[in-house]
């Protein structure tokens, strides 16, 4: 599944909050998955959560958007 997330983050506890646009690969997950219910819309957000902060290391992270590329 091929994604384009929109986010607001925190590099560190006190720093300024910004705006992020990522496009994101799951290969697990096809876009049907949440339509059938299958992977639930929460459970991608937490995906999506943890992928962003793995990889920039933000402190905080809020996904506002996501939609099929």
């Amino acid at each position: 599944m091929k994604i384009s997330v929109r986010y607001l983050y925190n590099e560190r506890s006190n720093s300024p909050i910004e705006n992020g646009l990522e496009i994101m690969y799951f290969d697990d997950y096809s876009y049907e998955d949440i339509e059938d219910g299958t992977l639930e819309e929460r459970e991608l957000i937490d995906l999506i959560i943890k992928s962003l902060k793995g990889q920039y290391g933000y402190y905080s992270v809020k996904v506002t958007s996501f939609s099929e590329l």
